[in-house]
């Protein structure tokens, strides 16, 4: 009887234990979903419920290279082709042309350069943090930084067609600052009453910061004219 008791025991025992383990599974938290997949969906979502979207962002962690390679350059890479073909579409009616090389050069040159940028304005989020309430972290404002000018990215396949798609990327342009407006409060935490100020300095400084590298490229190019031309009239 004694064994016949402990047999039925253990027996029970061993019944309940998938049980409690089958309780113990289903507690495990599911992953965060890495932050460069899905650029269709995700560009989607940014642009038609941008509130519920940053929230999203919020819950994943930080991956720069991932972003870049899976979010960034591509978007750059399709509004760059966009603006290039819309240019040929231009130059070509006036009988200009460009060659295909050229071409690929400056969209890369562009891609370079739009990620470079991403990287300045996510330094420069993080390093005003503090000076509007919000919290200091640099992986959370690089995100906001690669994902808040989606709708001026998106509105570059406007720039296919000639003189109207400048209006389009216009309003891309526009709509990506409310892009930053809404993401600041999801991933840095700032408080309601900060939120137009921080977005006000963070444009005024990248305008600030573009005027200056626009005079010191066109000023390069003058001055490289004005020694063409005196090269060219000097006396041999």
């Amino acid at each position: 009887l004694w064994v016949a008791d402990r047999m039925r025991t253990s027996t029970g025992s061993s019944r309940d234990s998938p049980s409690r383990t089958e309780g113990t599974m289903t507690t495990t938290p599911t992953p965060a979903a890495s932050s460069g997949s899905n650029l269709i969906e995700r560009a989607k979502n940014l642009l038609l419920t941008p509130a519920a979207e940053w929230d999203r962002i919020a819950g994943e962690t930080p991956n720069t290279g991932a972003i870049i390679t899976g979010y960034i350059a591509p978007l750059a890479a399709i509004a760059a082709v966009c603006g290039a073909v819309g240019a040929l579409l231009i130059t070509g009616f006036f009988g200009f042309g460009a060659g295909v090389v050229g071409i690929l050069i400056g969209i890369l040159i562009n891609v370079a350069v739009t990620v470079g940028v991403v990287f300045l304005i996510g330094i420069l989020i993080n390093a005003l943090a503090p000076t509007f309430g919000s919290t200091p972290d640099q992986g959370r404002a690089f995100q906001l930084a690669a994902y808040y000018p989606t709708p001026a990215w998106v509105a570059g396949i406007a720039g296919l067609i000639p003189f109207l798609g400048g209006l389009v990327m216009l309003a891309g342009g526009l709509y990506s600052i409310y892009e930053l407006y809404v993401g600041l409060p999801k991933l840095m935490k700032t408080p309601e009453d900060k939120r137009v100020p921080y977005v006000a300095s963070i444009i005024v400084i990248l305008l600030l910061i573009g005027a200056v590298i626009w005079w010191v490229v066109i000023g390069m190019i003058f001055r490289g004219a004005m020694m063409g031309a005196l090269a060219v009239s000097s006396p041999k």
